[in-house]
């Protein structure tokens, strides 16, 4: 959830400083499916039942592996350019 606040706060500060979206429908991201799957599993992870579902002990495990998964992600689509 707080990811979301963060980026709500980042696109309506973008856009009221004079920025624009028109950058956006250009990105060709790699491996976009890495990304999106690492925020469902961080978000399934943390709510009530996530834990249950892997356990206590592997929360840890999959966290990292989540986090290592968003990283190969951002290695993959280094040279994307926002702007």
């Amino acid at each position: 959830m707080l990811i979301l606040a963060v980026l709500g706060v980042a696109l309506v500060s973008s856009l009221l400083t004079g920025g624009g979206l028109e950058y956006a429908r250009n990105w060709q991201l790699k491996g976009l499916w890495m990304a999106l799957g690492a925020f469902a599993v961080q978000t399934a992870l943390f709510t009530q039942w996530g834990t249950g579902f892997v356990g206590e002990v592997l929360v840890l495990v999959v966290y990292v592996v989540t986090l290592s998964t968003l990283v190969a992600f951002l290695v993959t689509n280094r040279r994307v350019l926002a702007f």
